[in-house]
């Protein structure tokens, strides 16, 4: 049986939060290690989308897309395409949750 959750947000929402911000980060600001990372954004996404369900990943992934919108000029960075690794992370988690 699945344990129950008493709290939306807990340590390890904000542990996949800062995980994934932290990548996003390191795509907009650090030019050759953000080449690397960006190939292994939708991983830590998929991780955490498949540990702790469809609607703590979603919104992990939204807050910290809109954390990186928020805090770096919104012409600084390429906002869809750190939208679509992200999405590819989500899409890849579903498809791994069907048979």
């Amino acid at each position: 049986m699945e344990k129950q959750r008493s709290l939306f947000i807990d340590a390890g929402f904000f542990r996949g939060l800062a995980i994934i911000t932290l990548a996003f980060f390191l795509v907009a600001l650090a030019p050759v290690v953000g080449a690397v990372v960006l190939i292994f954004i939708p991983l830590p996404i998929l991780y955490y989308y498949l540990k702790d369900g469809r609607a703590r990943g979603l919104v992990m992934t939204g807050l910290s897309l809109s954390i990186i919108f928020l805090t770096l000029n919104a012409g600084h960075i390429n906002l869809p395409l750190l939208a679509i690794l992200s999405s590819a992370g989500i899409i890849i988690a579903e498809s791994l949750k069907r048979n």
